[in-house]
């Protein structure tokens, strides 16, 4: 048998069917080593590998891979009494009914949309139920629905629609067409001033009234090259864009909205941003953000296959 630990490091022991290395009885067919390979402290953490090779008495080889994961010990004392943690991602307006706030308070990260800074007692309650609970302001970021908020009275609001709605904040096909991937949004171009106005009006609106432990910003692709059949011209120069091209600038400029939002808010606020797909374990978004969200885990038609669900699942525990 091998067995490679995360970095690759291969190491080579051997099985036994002799009543020895812990083989409970000789020349049954049940091959032992109990003291194969001992993970010590300064072993590498993730995920190690093991490959086993048998030969059957007819000649015919057999093999198996299996693999398991190495994560921190953690002291009983600072483990959590509950575990997994659970989220819930509620976006509906406020509802005082105290079923609806019972069942809010059960959840230990709750999404909730950034309106709800015009209800603090809605939150106060939950808070009141669940004082440990983690609340994270829904902000969109990949989108914007000018339609939805528009007719809203509030100052706040308005300042909002006023400055996002400038033609230049679009992302926009050759031809000067906004581009629009959810029904009645627009698509911020992340390469404009929208990189630092959604920040700052995070900070400044939001974040300020203390409501909330962070921000869980929507929309937080790195890939939008598909958009529009690709018919996209992100730097506005009235030709159309690699794919490539696309993707990286908008990566950057998304990258550079979580970096001023970093900066605002502090090391110990939580930021969190939905891929739709989980984010790639060298993407930039983890230089900033404390976590991805797994749209429609395995069940959309554009989900991620399960082996690369899981994989990614794992980089946003080790990246988190």
């Amino acid at each position: 048998c091998s067995i490679a630990d995360p970095k690759g490091v291969l190491h080579v022991v051997s099985l036994f069917n002799d009543g020895s290395h812990g083989d409970e009885k000789a020349n049954d067919t049940i091959w032992t080593n109990i003291r194969a390979y001992q993970i010590g402290s300064s072993d590498p953490y993730g995920v190690w590998h093991v490959k086993c090779i048998a030969k059957a008495l007819n000649g015919k080889q057999l093999s198996g891979t299996y693999r398991f994961r190495v994560v921190p010990y953690v002291p009983q004392w600072v483990r959590k009494e509950k575990f997994p943690l659970l989220a819930n991602y509620f976006l509906r307006y406020p509802s005082y009914d105290e079923k609806i706030l019972d069942e809010l308070a059960k959840w230990d990260l709750l999404i909730l949309d950034w309106h709800h800074i015009y209800f603090p007692d809605y939150i106060a309650k939950i808070r009141q139920k669940n004082p440990d609970i983690k609340i994270l302001a829904y902000v969109r970021a990949g989108l914007f629905m000018p339609r939805s908020i528009s007719s809203w009275e509030w100052g706040i609001l308005n300042e909002l629609v006023e400055n996002v709605s400038k033609p230049d904040w679009w992302l926009r096909a050759p031809e000067g067409t906004a581009i629009s991937w959810w029904p009645g949004s627009v698509t911020p171009n992340p390469t404009s001033e929208w990189q630092n106005f959604l920040p700052n009006f995070v900070y400044k609106y939001v974040m300020s009234t203390s409501l909330f432990d962070g921000v869980f910003y929507d929309g937080l692709f790195e890939r939008v090259s598909y958009m529009n059949k690709g018919n996209i011209d992100i730097d506005n120069d009235g030709v159309r864009d690699s794919p490539e091209f696309i993707d990286s600038e908008w990566q950057k400029g998304m990258t550079k909205l979580l970096s001023l939002t970093r900066k605002l808010l502090g090391p110990d606020a939580i930021i969190v941003g939905n891929g739709g797909n989980p984010w790639s374990e060298n993407s930039t978004y983890w230089d900033y953000a404390n976590g991805c969200m797994q749209e429609s885990f395995l069940t959309a038609s554009w989900a991620l296959p399960w082996q690369t669900a899981v994989k990614r699942y794992f980089v946003c525990m080790d990246k988190g």
